[in-house]
């Protein structure tokens, strides 16, 4: 555990006797602070709720069911931290409480930063956000998914709820950060989408192990692989996972837009990673989608919240609106004929608690007999449930996690591993060689005269991004340059805006390049191009001039390096096949420039891998209001990509990230032939053969074909291909690792509607056609 490494205050946990006599001794002043039943932490949770709920009345109920106290019953001028009767019951001693206060859990603590955190940047100010000091902060969704290390999200997890739990004791707190807005495991179906930069990206087997590891840290299991909660029911933190379930753009048209989902699709691919979550006992809440499915609202849609999540996957958490869905039930989707009836619909689907006012309409609602009183108590026996879980409810001193320090906050350790996923995160696409000698442009050296160009090579908003806090600094990539080249001398401009037409910077940025050894590049996206509400369907390139300003700099004949920052998937050909110029991707990065200064001066091995396709041209993706997997022209995401069709051929294929190094890797499997209801065991071996050592990703896809061997399945629904194991592994040179996976055939996503007798083909590679990859393959037969 991280915490281990700061300090002997904030090892307390780790020494178990110290820790048996603190919570004895603390249990023991709690005993003596218990009124009533429901606050007594010996009991089991069930008991506890049911003797609250027991003592409420109607109205009482009704309270609970809105996110925070300034939305229950319209009460949307209460100051922070207020304390009203609707949301809180003075008379049983239940204190208001906030079921949202963090707005980016999934990026950190927020430090202040509440649900609506996104609006509070205004361009050259963020400290308007935030207002609880300082806390770790972590690049966003993609960023983190582009690492494919499950272990160091669990990391991250870890440092996330403990800042959180240690932000409780932040003398006169603005929020309580034992609860926030986690992982968006929305599948990135279309590169476009406005809110691209939030998921884990286009795969279900990526996103959901990438979410499973950060939420199983979030809600306290003591490692990655544990079964079991650190301390049993409680839970460490209450994360909310967004949005159930398909819900990936237009963003513009989400109030109103229902996307056509069949069966296939659904269980496939958009319900995958929600149902590992589920089953890994790591989700704490949902937030229902802001859309519709299949011409029902998601704030009111039975099946989904209620047969899938409570029926089928038996899950006891609670379900929450997003904001203002409850109301678009029947202005947006017409589904209902006004508010007391699309609250009545909204809770009987399974939603308990209202992102807004609209709720306070229940109390009509049941006078109509619109609902009932057991609707109610069944959501607010859920919203109790998980109160209590976190503590909550509890006397002083009860809960195990108040033991967290505020001292373990924006700690060295912590600082030190987002920048460790800053490294991980950045994926080399190209790195081709420079025009002397046989060196590529990558690494560079750290001496001589450095230009460093572009709009975002010292402009922190790129780093912050939309839902984020507020660091102790903001190191940007600039200012990371200067500390790992202090020897270099370094010359710096702009050369353009992000968006803008201007091309008055480039004399100064070209006049630069020529002074200078080599050049880096920094530009690409920014919040107000891909966001929520807003989306890229008109253009899929780097925006403004900054292909002009880049095609200028790379003239001059410098090795030249370019950082392309963004959310999603940025297209431009031309910079794929310029000589001397070696491209990186990078997510909004969070906190810590200095992370990829290190991987371009060759001090971090790049390991990071593309988390979503790049496509080749705009035509590739086809309508982004299409949700069907197989729709024209080539199919959606690299599993159901037609690379058979050369038109198909995308920029980059997922998965695809280069190193400095070179991997030796072979594969093999125990068994040529195989049933489907065998377990196949796969085997890699892996050499680094230098020059570096670093980490390395081992990705293993496997694919269907018929009994030729070369022909796909015949069942177009399911996947061409699919990712279905992955390990990142750290190889110094000359060093050699051997992994194994071991794979029952049947559990592998539509294997009984394959092709029998026929053959799997295993890969280690990329979700491309990989042709050139490490490959074996199995007979499969009845």
């Amino acid at each position: 555990m991280l915490r281990s490494l700061v300090g002997s205050e904030m090892c307390i946990r780790d020494r178990p006797m110290a820790h048996l006599l603190s919570t004895l001794l603390l249990l023991s002043a709690a005993a003596a602070a218990v009124l009533y039943p429901f606050q007594d932490p010996s009991l089991p949770p069930d008991t506890r709720v049911a003797d609250l709920l027991a003592r409420m009345t109607f109205k009482e109920k009704v309270g609970q069911m809105f996110m925070d106290a300034n939305m229950a019953f319209g009460n949307d001028t209460l100051p922070k931290g207020g304390d009203l009767a609707s949301t809180a019951i003075p008379r049983l001693g239940v204190p208001a409480f906030d079921w949202m206060s963090q707005g980016n859990m999934f990026r950190g603590a927020s430090n202040g930063c509440d649900i609506n955190c996104c609006s509070c940047y205004d361009g050259h100010n963020m400290s308007n956000c935030c207002v609880d000091g300082a806390a770790t902060q972590f690049p966003q969704g993609t960023g983190v998914a582009a690492t494919w290390n499950p272990e160091l999200v669990f990391q991250m997890g870890v440092v996330t709820s403990d800042e959180s739990r240690g932000m409780m004791h932040f003398p006169n707190r603005s929020v309580d950060y034992r609860t926030g807005a986690s992982s968006v495991i929305n599948i990135l179906k279309d590169g476009r989408w406005g809110r691209a930069p939030e998921t884990y990206g286009e795969c279900p087997i990526l996103t959901g192990t990438i979410a499973v590891a950060l939420n199983k840290a979030l809600v306290g299991f003591k490692s990655l692989n544990s079964t079991t909660r650190e301390y049993g029911w409680r839970l460490k933190t209450l994360p909310v996972l967004r949005h159930f379930v398909a819900y990936a753009g237009p963003d513009s048209e989400r109030f109103s837009f229902s996307a056509t989902v069949s069966d296939d699709d659904l269980s496939l691919t958009y319900l995958h990673a929600w149902k590992a979550v589920a089953d890994a006992g790591a989700l704490g809440g949902v937030m229902s989608a802001i859309s519709g499915l299949n011409g029902v609202p998601s704030a009111a849609d039975r099946r989904m919240l209620t047969d899938v999540l409570r029926g089928e996957w038996e899950w006891d958490g609670f379900v929450t609106s997003d904001c203002d869905t409850i109301s678009a039930i029947g202005d947006d989707f017409h589904w209902t004929s006004n508010l007391p009836e699309s609250c009545a619909e909204a809770v009987r689907a399974g939603g308990d608690l209202n992102c807004g006012p609209e709720y306070k309409h229940l109390i009509n609602a049941s006078k109509y007999g619109l609902i009932g009183q057991a609707e109610i108590d069944l959501a607010v026996t859920r919203l109790l449930g998980r109160r209590i879980q976190v503590g909550d409810l509890d006397p002083p001193g009860a809960d195990p996690y108040g033991n967290i320090p505020l001292g373990i906050v924006d700690s060295p350790p912590h600082r030190a591993l987002a920048r460790q996923l800053v490294r991980e995160s950045l994926v080399l696409l190209t790195n081709p060689k420079t025009s002397v000698g046989d060196k590529n442009v990558l690494p560079l050296r750290s001496s001589g005269i450095i230009a460093v160009i572009g709009p975002s090579a010292d402009d922190i908003a790129v780093q912050a991004h939309t839902y984020h806090g507020t660091p102790s600094a903001w190191i940007t990539v600039l200012d990371g340059i200067k500390q790992v080249a202090p020897a270099a001398t370094i010359l710096t401009a702009p050369g353009c805006s992000r968006k803008g037409s201007s091309t008055a910077g480039f004399a100064e940025a070209v006049r630069l390049a020529s002074q200078a050894d080599q050049v880096i590049w920094v530009g690409g996206l920014e919040a107000s191009m891909e966001e929520e509400g807003t989306d890229r369907t008109d253009d899929i390139g780097l925006p403004g001039v900054q292909l002009a300003l880049i095609k200028e700099l790379q003239r001059v004949g410098k090795p030249m390096a370019a950082v392309v920052i963004s959310g999603g998937p940025v297209s431009e050909p031309t910079m794929a096949r310029m000589p001397g110029l070696a491209w990186a991707w990078i997510s909004y990065f969070g906190q810590d420039g200095r992370g990829i200064a290190d991987v371009l001066f060759g001090d971090t091995n790049p390991s990071g891998r593309l988390p979503f396709t790049i496509p080749s041209n705009l035509s590739q993706l086809g309508d982004i209001h299409d949700y069907s997997l197989t729709a024209a022209p080539y199919g959606k995401t690299y599993r159901y990509l037609a690379y058979s069709q050369p038109a198909a051929v995308p920029l980059f294929a997922f998965g695809a990230g280069l190193s400095y190094s070179s991997f030796e890797t072979t594969i093999a499997t125990n068994t040529t032939t195989a049933a489907p209801t065998d377990t196949v065991e796969v085997m890699a071996a892996i050499r680094n053969q230098g020059p570096l050592p670093g980490q390395h990703v081992v990705a293993l896809f496997c694919q269907f074909l018929q009994s030729d061997g070369v022909s796909p399945g015949s069942v177009k629904q399911l996947p061409r291909r699919e990712l279905v194991a992955l390990s990142k592994i750290h190889l110094s040179v000359s060093e050699a690792r051997n992994i194994s996976w071991q794979l029952r055939i049947r559990d592998i996503q539509g294997a009984l509607r394959q092709a029998f007798p026929g053959v799997i083909r295993f890969w280690i590679g990329d979700g491309g056609p990989c042709t050139d990859c490490p490959t074996t393959s199995v007979q499969l037969a009845w």
